[in-house]
């Protein structure tokens, strides 16, 4: 567990360094990229994989893992905001006394998107949240994606690489389990 802690240290330090970072150089693109801003209508795709963690309190169990292959369909409605159906979602080992398996959470929701400027995107949505554990017991609850992205190209046309972070926690019906990835992902528009 304490082991886990410093690394939860170092991920958050990881986070406000590349948060930073963009709100830096945000405003420095921002003014070279008004003459020719990417197009963004009609169809969108969002695909995102990462480094996942993932904690729930009432386990007493937190983990580090995969951030699924997370999916994102949708359009755009206005050349900044997009609508969506995204599933997102943390797969971590863990073991339960001498057997090792897997504890997948998920949530997939009804989400907006919305591009502040070139490079910089935010997103929000409600939906399922789902939580299944080593065990054949799966939960089921109210699921929430709030996540950030920053554009790393621009010169691809309707093709965008970029880094994110995405927090999903799920709500149970006694208890959270809190999953934040730190993601590479694509999005075509």
């Amino acid at each position: 567990m304490i082991g886990n802690r410093s690394c939860l240290r170092r991920i958050q330090v990881f986070v406000f360094s590349i948060l930073a970072f963009i709100l830096v150089d945000t405003n420095v693109v921002s003014a070279q990229e008004k003459k020719v801003p990417p197009k963004r209508e009609g169809f969108t795709l969002l695909l995102t994989l990462g480094l996942g963690y993932q904690t729930d309190p009432e386990a007493e169990r937190d983990a580090i893992g995969l951030n699924g292959l997370n999916l994102g369909l949708g359009g755009f409605i206005t050349e900044k905001v997009a609508l969506f159906f995204r599933v997102s979602g943390t797969n971590v080992p863990i073991k339960q006394g001498r057997i090792e398996d897997t504890m997948i959470s998920a949530v997939g929701v009804f989400d907006v998107q919305y591009w502040a400027n070139n490079r910089f995107n935010f997103e929000g949505g409600i939906g399922y949240g789902v939580l299944d554990r080593a065990n054949p017991e799966v939960e089921f609850g109210v699921g929430i994606l709030l996540s950030a992205g920053y554009a790393l190209s621009q010169k691809l046309g309707k093709h965008n690489f970029q880094i994110g972070v995405e927090y999903a926690p799920v709500f149970l019906e006694v208890r959270v389990v809190h999953n934040l990835g730190l993601n590479f992902g694509y999005q075509f528009f």
